[in-house]
């Protein structure tokens, strides 16, 4: 019995009914006159939302014949494309809309006429607010609460709301500090039982004291945490005052007003929203390299976020060419499967775009090679990660592999270089092939492009860079960096190389005065390749560093 596809209906949390199809495709709507194989009630006014689901052997592609379809909480209108796992939720019309989550079954339990229309039953009602509670919501949601306000109603607003946050602090660090009395009174306490470990003997004024050294160690430690907490605390909500503040000043015009960009707020919600874990990080903390040049995690970032957001050649190329089930798909699911034995941080799965736009046609006049550009050194020290046998790198002649892919850029019709691998067809990849390594390829490794080099294997480049980069992970992690300052650390040292960072890591540790290199925050570190640069004469080293 082939493989079928099932979608069951949610209702209240509760499983109502699956729903099962041994069709290829299948189509999922409300509207009969379209052949659908399952009709829904959807809310009011959403009458035509039909969705298109193609198996194959690899995987279950999702598309939106008309929207709105919530996927796991994300919109997907007409003609958007989603990949289905197993347990995705998926809601009908809007996010209140009928909610089916999806399975792959092997067997079926119920199976249904493959052209027939089924309806289903609303669930039960839930209670509904009344209409005064319905228009107090309404007002909560629409209303601007400074509309009609002159600029001082508005900051009296604005400061009164402040202040209640920062008396909600200062009530948190009250109890800290109450905590804190507590605990030293405690160790005092502790003390005064030495005068009875005298009476009892020389060995039990020992234990007695050995114990209350213990004491007193922990509670220090925890005085030490609880301070650092406290700081981290007053440190963000004066940063996040001043924001408020400067904005302030901004919308009114005054004097002397710095205007926020909308790019580097940008920047900083897409940080906080992948890494808002680590209550360390503060990604607007001004920090000032050796030329005087004031710096934080959203002014480095924040220029390749908008880059990549004003981006409309290359990077949706790419996109539509690694996340398309008809173009190089194969390549992120092996990427992302790595990722996952490894247990990496996502973020590592922009690597290969930022490196070759996921091509492994991409060269480098300092010699790395691949989808991966790897150095012939590190090719071999992360070959050897995981299958030696391939570690053995030839050298190549960038020169001319460079000239011949760009006469092969303005042969094919597109914009220059990037705009090839951005593109990276299989016919680009064969004239490659063809004019470099004629005649049989490697018949152990097929996938390679030059028979003796690994690192024109995009499969096998992929396995070996994700396990170089997840050592480099756990040197810095174990170094006790965060996670976010650790892959922006293993990053740079796939980029530089390890050397070169720990060169930077300890000009830092130096131009800061700092005697722990984990309390180097990452845009410390690039200080010290600020400071490195200014003593460096050699013009191609000052550029290598530059492009770290």
């Amino acid at each position: 019995m082939p493989d079928r596809i099932r979608f069951t209906l949610i209702e209240d949390g509760e499983d109502v009914r699956a729903y099962d199809f041994d069709t290829e495709t299948i189509q999922i709507g409300c509207d009969p006159s379209r052949g659908d194989n399952l009709m829904i009630n959807l809310p009011q006014g959403k009458t035509h939302v039909r969705a298109l689901v193609i198996r194959t052997d690899d995987y279950v592609e999702f598309e939106v014949r008309g929207g709105p379809i919530f996927l796991q909480g994300s919109r997907l209108d007409e003609g958007d494309v989603a990949e289905l796992n197993v347990g995705d939720i998926l809601h009908f019309g809007s996010k209140q809309g009928p909610k089916m989550r999806f399975e792959h079954a092997k067997e079926a339990e119920l199976v249904l006429d493959d052209v027939a229309d089924w309806g289903i039953k609303p669930g039960k009602k839930k209670k509904k607010r009344s209409a005064a509670a319905e228009d107090d919501l309404m007002f909560e949601e629409e209303v601007d609460k400074y509309a009609g306000k002159n600029i001082w109603q508005k900051y009296l607003i604005w400061y009164r709301e402040k202040y209640a946050s920062f008396a909600q602090w200062r009530k948190k660090a009250a109890r800290i500090k109450y905590w804190l009395g507590l605990g030293q009174m405690v160790a005092k306490k502790a003390q005064g039982f030495v005068g009875i470990g005298l009476a009892l003997g020389a060995g039990a004024v020992g234990t007695y004291t050995q114990y209350t050294a213990k004491a007193k160690a922990l509670l220090d430690a925890d005085k030490q945490t609880e301070k650092a907490e406290i700081a981290i605390e007053g440190e963000k909500a004066a940063q996040e005052a001043q924001r408020e503040i400067r904005e302030q000043m901004a919308q009114c015009g005054c004097e002397g007003a710095v205007a926020v960009s909308s790019s580097a707020i940008a920047t900083a919600d897409e940080v906080l929203n992948r890494f808002g874990d680590d209550k360390t990080l503060n990604v607007d903390r001004v920090y000032f390299w050796p030329n005087k040049q004031s710096v934080s995690y959203t002014s480095l970032l924040g220029g390749h976020y908008n880059a990549a957001v004003k981006n409309r050649t290359t990077l949706p190329k790419t996109i539509n060419r690694v996340c398309s089930a008809s173009g190089d798909k194969e390549r992120m699911n092996r990427a992302v499967k790595k990722a996952l034995e490894y247990n990496l941080h996502e973020s590592y799965l922009f690597v290969p775009f930022v490196e070759s736009y996921w091509c492994e046609l991409a060269v480098s006049h300092t010699g790395p090679r691949g989808m991966m550009q790897f150095t012939r050194n590190t090719a071999k020290a992360a070959w050897n990660l995981v299958d030696s046998s391939q570690a053995d790198i030839p050298p190549y002649d960038w020169t001319a592999h460079r000239d011949w892919l760009k006469a092969l850029s303005r042969q094919r019709g597109y914009r220059g270089y990037y705009d090839l691998l951005a593109n990276c067809k299989s016919t680009d990849r064969a004239a490659y092939k063809q004019h470099f390594y004629p005649g049989p390829g490697n018949d152990k490794y097929p996938k390679r492009l030059d028979p003796r080099d690994p690192r024109t294997d995009w499969q096998s480049s992929t396995d070996a860079a994700v396990a170089w980069l997840a050592k480099l992970h756990g040197v810095y992690k174990g170094r006790g960096w965060g996670e976010f300052d650790a892959i922006l650390l293993a990053m740079s040292a796939y980029n530089q190389g390890e050397g070169e960072v720990n060169s930077w890591i300890n000009l830092a540790k130096a131009q800061y005065k700092r005697d722990n290199e984990s309390a180097l925050a990452f845009p410390e570190v690039l200080g010290g390749a600020v400071k490195k640069l200014e003593t460096t004469k050699d013009a191609e080293k000052q550029r290598q560093i530059k492009e770290g």
